[in-house]
Order: C-alpha cells, then structure tokens, then sequence
C-alpha cells in the first residue's frame, strides 16, 4: 500500500517539477586571456535572441532559464576578441565556467601598443592613452571619409581649428594648446610638421587606419620635446591571415565625392596592402555671399606597403603619397579662371611623398632590436590674389632602439635623429634648416602587484638651441579589479619656428623670418592625473567612467609681436611671460543590450601670463559636450544619433564668440558583403554667418572674422561599402 501511494505521489509531483529540471542557470566568469583579471561589464548573451547578462564587478555573468538543448552564447567586450560558447542543457559541471577574453589590438605572443612600444595590455601600462578602435574609425568614415577632422574634432579635449574662412584649411588644439605644440605621428613616425602641418588632417582619409591613439599631456620620452599638449599617433591597418578588400563610395549634397579602397594580403612570410583614394569637392556657397564656405578640392592619394615575416626578423616598407589642388574664395573666380586676377582667391597647390622602413630582430631570449628610418618630401605653393608663398621641405628621421623584458621590467634604450629643411622657392628669405639628435631610455614595471611606474629620460641636443633635459614618469595604481587612477607628468619643449598658427591663417604672407640668436626655445612641464571605473550597474546596463585633470605652463611662449599684426605683419617674438591651460574631462558610456549611450564634457581655461597680467587665450571655449546614443546590431544596422554643444569663447578681437549645438543622424544598413549609409550632418544648420557676416572691407580685399564655428551648415552625405 505504501509502494502504490509513493507511486501516486510521484506521478503527480514529476509532471509539477519536471520544466524546473528542464531549465538552468548558466554561469560563467570572464577574465583577460593574460592577466586573468575580472572583465566587468562583459556582454553575455544567447545568439539570435535578445536573452543576456552582463558581468559584475567579479567578472560573473549569468542567464539564468535555460531550456534543454544545444545554445550558443556570444561572450564580448570592447577591445577584446569575441568568443562563442557552445553548451549542453543540462549541465554535467557544477562551477562556473571560465572564459578568457584576449584583446583585439594584440599581436599573437606579444601585445605592442605604438604609442608606448610596450608589450603590456593597455590596461597595464601607466601613461594614459586614448584610443579610438576600428568600429569607431568605421561610423565616423560613413560620416565623414576624405580626412580626419570629425574622428578629432568630436573626441573631448581636441578642437580642430580652422585657419581659413574660404580654403577650408584647419590645424588641431590639444586642452586649448595651439597645434603646434602636438606631434601627429603615422605609424610612429613624424610625417606632418612644419610646412606640411597646416593641411595635415586634411589629407589624411580614415579608411586604411586600425586604430587612433591619442596621448594628452606631455610625451618626451620616446618622441622628442615637441610633444607639449600631447600625440596623435595613426596606427595603419595592417595584413591579417585573410585577405581584405574594402571599397567606399560616399556622395554629399554639398557637391563631394569620395572614392576609396584598402586592399591586404600575405601568405607565411609575405604580405602587402595597397590603399587609394580620390575626392573631388565642388566650390559651396551656404550663405550665398559668393565667397566658398567648402573651397574646390581635386586629391589623388595612393599607400602601398610590404611585409616580410621570418624567423626572428620582420621587415616593412611602405609609400604615402597625396597630390592636391584647393581652391578657395570668390565663387565666380574659382569657376572662371580669367576671373581671378581682379578677385579675392586662396589657391593651394600640394605634393606630398614620404618613405617609411622598419626593421625589427628578435633574439632568442625575447629582446629586441629595431631599426626605423622616414624621408619625407613636401611641395606646396599658396597663393592670395596676387600675392604667392611656396617652398619645398625634405624631413627625414632615423632611430635604433633596443627593447627587453625581464624580472625587473621592460626597457627601451634608443636614440634618433630628425632633420629638416625647408626652401623657400617664391621672393626667398625664409630657408630654414634643423637638426636635432636625441637619446632616451624608459623602463615599466611593478612597484607592487597593484601599483606599475614608467619613468622615463630623454636628452635632446639641437644645433641651433642647445640642449635639453627631459625627464617623465607615470603611474597606475590598480585600487580594486573595476577602479585605477593614472598621475602623470613630465617637461617638453618647442624649438622656434615660422610655421605657426598666426603663419598659416595669413598664408605666411608678411611672416618674418625668424633672427638668429634673439628668440630662445619654449619650454614646458605638465600634468595630469585620472580615475577609470568600469563595472555593471544592475541588470545588463554597464558603466565605464573615466575623469582626467590636468595642468601644463609653457614658459617664453612664441607669439606674434601685436605691433605687427596692426601692421598686417607676423613677426614672433618670446613673450616675457608664460601660457598655462587647466581643465578637466570626464567621459562616461554606458552599455544595454544593442544600445550605447556615450556623453562627454570637457573644460578648458588656457592663459596667456604677461607683466602682471592674465588674459584668456582665443578661441578655446569653456565648454565642450558632446553626446553619441548609438543602437547597433552586428552584420544588420547601426543608427547613431549625436549631439554637440560648443561654449562661448574669446576672439582675437576682444569680443565673445557665442555658443552653438549641432546635432546629427547617421544610418547604416549592412547586408554581408554589402553596406549602405546615410549621414545628415548638423541638422540645425548651424553656421558662422548666422551669427554676423564672415568678412569685412571689400569683396575683393575681405577682412575674415575669428573662425570659431562650422562654416558649411547643414550637409548630408550618403553612400556605400562593401568588405570581401
């Protein structure tokens, strides 16, 4: 009787208790494939469905309510490789899995960033760096894919600047810092100084780009002392296993087009790439004034490159090539060339070729030796109405550095030599000639297990201005798995030079040669510290926060003497007394299923210190928001929506530049091999002419105001991609 009742109970229990068993939790914890360090804020979730978690502040990520079968669950994070897990319900094990996430960026065997040449993951090394990946690269190339102005100008802390009302020419602030005072690096090498520097993110189209890697701050060590407000570094893509081919149409209705590809391959010890591009840009008139607010561009660029992969030695070589023709100002001259000698005409006529080889040899114990060499060609020839300035610059730089690990630490002990020559082919009077040769020696390492230190020495001797001194160190203090705090600082300087802001914005007419013997060297310290926070909030929203303060003074700051600019002169001169910027960043992004919401402030307040006196440096606002919500789903859409607000700003004038939002919508629609975009840009038109007129005087000899917000208004572009 027993035996049949507990038969009866059975019956009625197992049907109750049976979708219980049928169903489990799966549990899994997430670390870095090299430190074994927590993940938080890792995505967990079942392919094809919307079910997921996110990792906590242990790296524990669980979904729970699982049926029985086979499921694929997709384990990601920004930055690191993405790995499918297949399981079986129900579960033999009883503990969590465990899932190790490598970064994207790594080399198989050793992790190199560009930037710092250190074998670390970026999330070890103490100098604090920026980078903006491959996803980014690509939304932004849909947005904007002739140049680089958008992928800087939208990032906190970096203004572009333009230095031209009607050729569209631009330089780039760093914290309010004029340009000059930051290196733009490709590949790590010194491509764009000098001359060259005021149409250098002009010509630098973004689809054949890995990666960009920002530094802010001073970065001496291994760079030289120009390194004031910070580097830009653009990391090139480069051949994987598989082959690319990457195609880009892009159209605007401003009168753009933009045709672009990026071709790779390699087999076990070659590999090559190849990227080209043309753009062509119609003169714009926006506000019909008959002046162009987007000047007439022709471009050509073509890059090829080598690799050679064998056995301890790695050779590469490659080519950057850009011819350009930009033409700016009265609309009727541009398209009527018997026009332009009685009109107001900016002409810009541009060649530039440069070489870049690097050689590396790996010895048996993991040192290496590298050997790296650049000459860089640059032909231009601007011209107002009738008045001309042209030249040709040759630069070359050369650097042999030695690279070891060991139980102490990694160190680099190098030296280089940059040389620059400039020629001045119009009235003369302006060559100049520049040789600087540098050693340096950093070392990282750990102090404890929780707190890593990168000290750095560098001594750089040029022949004109003597020799300089420049320590460096930063710090990271890991304080928990979810929060570290960077400090860092370190001294620079800036060798005088004819090619400045002031310089380029007159299209160095009237610029003064520089006097031997009566200007000194800018000299600089700076710095900054950090906190970076990333880890689940609740359920699948993740938080990653980062806020940086800084500080840098520049002492006997180049400026033009205000005498001669009344005079329409640009005569630099050291000033007696010192520049200092202050501020603060804070970024912070949040994560939800296919939805990421970026927002970030920016506060800046630059000094010129003189005699006594303070006054605010212009154009370099307070303020500076800017907001991305982007939902993305991978190989199917992306719609981003963007909000930016600039504050108000000081002008050259003595006035007050008012504040502006933009807002913009960009979609794309993929279809695997095949992707079409669409991008409205600046949807409230907002432009410098609504603000008052652009120019003063006479049509024919313009007076143009400060240049502190967009110019163009309201342009869409819309086009297409396709990835084999």
């Amino acid at each position: 009787m027993i035996k049949v009742s507990f038969l009866l109970a059975a019956l009625l229990v197992i049907p109750a208790i049976t979708p219980l068993l049928a169903q489990q939790s799966y549990k899994v914890r997430v670390l870095d494939g090299q430190s074994r360090q927590p993940l938080p804020g890792a995505n967990v979730a079942l392919m094809n469905t919307t079910r997921g978690a996110v990792a906590d502040v242990n790296g524990v990520a669980e979904i729970r309510g699982l049926e029985n079968g086979v499921h694929i669950v997709v384990i990601s994070f920004v930055g690191y490789t993405t790995v499918l897990d297949t399981i079986r319900v129900p579960f033999l094990e009883k503990s969590p899995r465990v899932v190790h996430l490598h970064p994207t960026s790594h080399e198989v065997g050793e992790v190199t960033v560009t930037t710092t040449r250190s074998s670390r993951d970026i999330q070890d090394i103490p100098t604090r760096i920026e980078v903006i990946g491959a996803d980014e690269l690509d939304e932004k190339s849909s947005m904007r894919s002739s140049d680089i102005r958008m992928q800087l100008n939208e990032s906190t802390g970096i203004i572009v600047q333009p230095t031209s009302a009607v050729s569209g020419n631009a330089t780039f602030r760093i914290q309010g810092l004029d340009g000059r005072y930051t290196l733009l690096l490709k590949d790590g090498f010194p491509l764009y100084g000098g001359f060259s520097s005021g149409l250098s993110i002009l010509q630098i189209p973004p689809l054949d780009l890995r990666q960009i890697e920002i530094v802010k701050g001073s970065s001496s060590t291994l760079h030289g002392g120009g390194a004031i407000a910070g580097l830009i570094n653009l990391v090139t893509k480069r051949p994987g296993r598989d082959p690319e081919q990457s195609i880009m149409v892009n159209g605007t209705t401003a009168g753009g087009w933009d045709l672009s590809g990026f071709f790779s391959g390699r087999d076990d010890v070659f590999g090559w790439s190849a990227f080209a591009a043309g753009n062509s840009q119609r003169a714009y008139d926006a506000n019909a004034d008959r002046f162009s607010d987007i000047p007439q561009i022709e471009r050509v660029s073509f890059n090829p490159k080598g690799y050679y992969d064998s056995g301890p030695l790695s050779v590469s070589f490659g080519i950057n090539s850009t011819f350009e023709r930009r033409f700016g100002g009265n609309i009727d001259a541009i398209r009527d060339e018997s026009l332009r000698s009685a009109s107001y005409v900016e002409e810009d006529y541009s060649d530039r070729l440069s070489s870049q080889l690097s050689l590396k040899y790996t010895d048996e114990e993991g040192g290496s030796l590298n050997g790296r060499n650049s000459i860089s060609y640059f032909k231009r020839r601007s011209t107002i109405s009738n008045s001309s300035f042209s030249g040709n610059q040759w630069s070359t730089f050369s650097e042999l550095s030695w690279q070891v690990s060991g139980e102490s630490g990694e160190w680099i002990i190098g030296g280089n030599l940059w040389t620059d020559d400039f020629r001045e082919t119009s009235s003369g009077g302006h060559d100049v000639s520049a040789r600087t040769f540098g050693l340096f020696a950093q070392h990282s390492g750990n102090l404890t297990e929780s707190l890593l230190i990168e000290p750095g020495l560098r001594i750089d001797h040029d022949i004109e201005y003597g020799t300089f001194i420049l320590p460096r160190a930063s710090l990271l203090y890991k304080i928990t798995p979810a929060l570290t705090s960077r400090l860092g600082g370190g001294t620079g300087y800036k060798a005088p030079t004819i090619f400045t802001e002031e310089s380029e914005q007159a299209l160095f007419r009237n610029t003064r040669q520089l006097i031997p013997g009566l200007l000194k060297a800018e000299r600089s310290y700076g710095l900054n510290w950090d906190l970076n926070y990333r880890a689940a909030l609740w359920g699948e929203i993740a938080l990653t926060f980062n806020c940086l303060v800084f500080y840098t003074k520049v002492s006997d700051p180049l400026i033009p003497d205000p005498d001669s600019l009344a005079s329409s002169v640009v005569f630099n001169v050291n000033s007696g007394g010192f520049v200092d910027t202050r501020g603060f960043e804070v970024n912070l992004k949040f994560s939800y299923r296919n939805y990421t919401l970026f927002a970030g402030h920016t506060f800046t307040d630059p000094e010129m210190h003189e005699s006594g006196r303070s006054a605010r440096l212009p154009l370099a606002p307070f303020h500076k928001l800017n907001t991305v919500l982007l939902y993305e789903v991978d190989d199917d859409v992306r719609i981003g929506a963007e909000l930016y607000y600039t504050g108000s700003q000081k002008l050259r004038t003595g006035g007050t530049g008012r504040g502006f939002l933009i807002v913009g919508l960009m979609i794309e629609k993929r279809w695997d091999p095949f992707s079409v975009f669409l991008n409205f840009e600046n949807f409230t038109d907002t432009r410098l002419s609504r603000f008052g007129p652009i120019f003063t005087g006479p049509a024919t000899s313009p007076t143009f105001v400060d240049l502190y917000a967009p110019l163009e208004g309201f342009v869409a572009n819309t086009g297409f991609k396709v990835r084999l």
